[in-house]
């Protein structure tokens, strides 16, 4: 199954009286502010196979579905919706701001900080808290630093200004948001419980399995139910499930251009590089030489760049 298109903003967008940047693909910014009615853009479902989205609602109502879960955004309240989630937005009224970061620059920073392991490897997942509002505001000026560097003349610097915001603002994420309850969403049933043990089996062993028989009787049910489960909460069986989080994991590395598309090809246990190129390919529509070429030039530049 070709992964959608997974990113939330399009073209649609800009005809909102909205404000829209997007820095090399790998950063995005987002906001509402100037439109006087607060609507925001009705999106169909999509899958999110590569992006962290941060929303911020400054008043009114924000009403999404994630993974099958409906919720409602409201003032002063932040939603972190990570990579390997089935989003759709529902008709809403909401004045809106959004940083929505490429996922190998999120990892990249997070190894950088020294993240946890489990901080990093959260997928499949949305965070929803409610921020007092002076911490909003903190965010909201820092995203008005970032729509002013925005404005300023592109240049090959740009992306670096950009990753350095980026890095200020998940810092005081992480510094922050223990400090507000999550709101909860979750139903505590014995269905949610298989899906949570399989994303965590997934999230183990994704390198040499990539069978739904494997997870399936790992956990001791059939693979038409585990299908049924993962249907529930994302629309997609198990095995898009698997291949969709796989095929992100290896463009996270073709992002980073650590290492060559063999060496990617046996980290994941291909039984070859051609079947590894054909199997990226069968789910992107690009080989992954095409990847690398069409991608990896916009990775973030550094000092020595300039």
């Amino acid at each position: 199954m070709p992964l959608q298109k997974d990113i939330l903003f399009d073209t649609g967008f800009e005809k909102v009286n909205s404000f829209l940047y997007m820095c090399n693909d790998n950063y995005i910014l987002f906001d509402n502010f100037d439109n006087q009615e607060s609507k925001f853009p009705l999106k169909e479902e999509f899958f999110n196979s590569s992006f962290y989205h941060a929303f911020l609602v400054e008043s009114g109502c924000l009403k999404v579905v994630i993974d099958g879960v409906e919720l409602s955004v409201r003032e002063n309240e932040y939603l972190n919706v990570r990579p390997c989630t089935t989003v759709t937005f529902l008709p809403s009224h909401a004045k809106v701001f959004a940083i929505v970061i490429r996922a190998h620059v999120v990892i990249n920073i997070y190894q950088k900080i020294n993240v946890s392991e489990k901080v990093r490897s959260g997928l499949f997942c949305f965070y929803h808290h409610k921020f007092s509002k002076e911490l909003f505001e903190e965010f909201k000026q820092l995203y008005l630093l970032m729509r002013n560097e925005a404005a300023r003349p592109e240049s090959k610097l740009k992306e670096q200004v950009f990753n350095e915001y980026t890095k200020i603002y998940i810092i005081n994420v992480m510094a922050n948001v223990k400090l507000f309850p999550e709101i909860e969403h979750y139903e505590n049933n014995a269905k949610r419980k298989v899906y949570c043990m399989f994303q965590n089996l997934l999230q183990e062993n994704y390198l040499k399995y990539r069978d739904v028989v494997f997870y399936a009787e790992k956990l001791g049910i059939s693979s038409k139910y585990l299908s049924n489960i993962t249907k529930y909460y994302t629309g997609y069986p198990a095995s898009a499930v698997i291949d969709n989080y796989v095929v992100f994991r290896v463009k996270v590395l073709l992002y980073d251009g650590e290492m060559n598309v063999k060496k990617i090809s046996e980290i994941f246990n291909f039984k070859s590089q051609s079947f590894f190129g054909r199997y990226f390919k069968r789910m992107t529509g690009l080989a992954p030489r095409e990847f690398l070429e069409k991608f990896n030039k916009r990775h973030y530049h550094t000092n020595d760049d300039v």
